[in-house]
């Protein structure tokens, strides 16, 4: 059978989903990996993104793991890890499902991937990825769809459940104008085989010049800020219309301080068993290393963020 006909053959039932949520650069990649490596949850790999138009006919035949592996092969040629921080790249490490619902419009960071639109592509592959991993819940991550869109997950899915993860503002911005500066002045050959907007924007040098100078600008951090306060102002003005037992919300600063408790209130949460090996290791902070049009930019726009560092205990400017 083709990939179609296996599809249609699906049982409608999605497995029980949970949304690991923040903005981007806030320590949701790692929580992701982390969840996924205890074993306790199926999770969104490479591989299932690639291949998802033949997940289901490589598993028939029974050619899923050669592959699992050629693809491997391919995603560790050259690169040691993803480019934007430490974690490893292959096959089958944690990915974000956005890679594969494509947005119209605007080149953005800041909107939402899982829309009206992408919403059955997003199904088909949850569909899939129970068929194929059976009935354990399924850990998704995609930063975009944190910013003002939650509620509509739960709106769909009123049984998932939620962990927002908050970083400090100024640590998330100048994370994220650091990493995407790094993605624009040198191909990340990783991220372009999996993002469609990244490889459209490495092949218009107009366009890839335009985006190198926003980056390194105080116009773009103040714009990303813009963005960020707008989806700290819509967090707080609904995420207390989220039922109690659905969400939970920490602190990435908190985690890296203590994880292994955390990670067990987390696996509590979810009800799956605490993972038995300690995370402490794994934790590996950075100095923060203030980019000038960042600090600008932060400097000009904090007021507006003044309610969302007071809900999480966040002095103005973190310790450095």
């Amino acid at each position: 059978m083709n990939e179609e006909s296996l599809s249609a053959a699906l049982e409608p039932e999605l497995p029980p989903l949970v949304f690991v949520l923040g903005a981007h650069r806030s320590g949701t990649t790692f929580l992701h990996q982390v969840l996924a490596d205890t074993g306790h949850y199926s999770f969104v790999q490479p591989y299932d993104l690639i291949h998802f138009d033949h997940l289901l006919e490589f598993a028939a035949a029974g050619r899923a793991e050669a592959e699992r592996a050629a693809l491997d092969v391919e995603l560790r040629s050259g690169q040691a890890n993803r480019g934007l921080d430490d974690l490893a790249v292959g096959a089958s490490v944690a990915e974000e499902y956005g890679h594969m619902l494509p947005k119209e419009g605007e080149f953005s960071f800041f909107s939402p991937s899982l829309t009206d639109a992408s919403r059955p592509r997003f199904e088909l592959l949850c569909r899939k990825k129970r068929a194929l991993d059976g009935h354990r819940p399924l850990v998704l991550k995609n930063p975009d769809d944190f910013y003002s869109n939650f509620m509509r997950l739960h709106e769909w899915y009123p049984e998932a459940r939620m962990v927002f993860l908050h970083r400090h503002p100024l640590a998330v911005l100048n994370s994220h104008m650091k990493a995407w500066s790094r993605l624009l002045e040198e191909r990340n050959l990783y991220f372009s085989r999996l993002h469609a907007h990244y490889r459209h924007l490495l092949e218009n040098e107009r366009e890839l010049a335009f985006f190198r100078q926003v980056m390194k600008s105080k116009a773009g951090a103040g714009a990303a800020l813009g963005k960020l306060s707008d989806a700290y102002r819509f967090y707080l003005e609904n995420v207390e219309r989220l039922p109690e037992s659905r969400y939970l919300s920490l602190r990435y600063e908190d985690v890296c301080a203590e994880p292994d408790r955390h990670l067990a209130a987390i696996s509590q949460f979810l009800g799956q068993p605490a993972p038995a090996v300690s995370l402490r290791e794994a934790i590996n902070t950075r100095p923060l290393r203030l980019l000038p049009s960042v600090e600008a930019a932060y400097e000009a726009g904090a007021a507006g963020l003044s309610e969302y560092l007071q809900r999480f205990g966040y002095e103005r400017m973190p310790a450095f």
